[in-house]
């Protein structure tokens, strides 16, 4: 499957994380499906982006859980800034698994939170 210029921003985003916080992790995949996640396949992290969630954040906006909305303000970013958050949302599960930080079935919990707000402090989106 030929990428598109922002799958391949958000294919680079997420190689620059994976490099700089050392993780060691499956290659991400791009299938055509309607939603992104991060499997852990032997205890490693493996991104799935689907092409409808990665369209939907480059062309209407990146939209978070009713859960975690609070953490962006209320903006719907949008362009290559909703893929950057969205490439943002999938690896804070990386850095949330790495520390344990799954409880049950509530994967946007306190230690996602924490790691999601300061992935965005230190990986500001590109300019528009």
């Amino acid at each position: 499957m030929k990428l598109l210029p922002h799958e391949h921003y958000a294919r680079d985003l997420l190689a620059r994380l994976y490099r700089e916080h050392r993780v060691k992790h499956h290659r991400t995949l791009f299938r055509v499906v309607s939603r992104s996640y991060t499997r852990f396949a032997g205890g490693r992290p493996q991104i799935v982006l689907g092409h409808e969630s990665l369209q939907r954040a480059f062309e209407k906006g990146f939209e978070e859980y009713p859960s975690v909305a609070w953490v962006l303000a209320g903006r719907r970013p949008v362009g290559l800034e909703g893929v950057h958050q969205l490439c943002l949302h999938e690896f804070a599960h990386v850095l949330q698994y790495r520390q344990g930080g799954f409880r049950g079935r509530c994967a946007h919990n306190a230690v996602f939170v924490r790691h999601y707000r300061d992935l965005m402090q230190r990986h500001p989106p590109p300019p528009p």
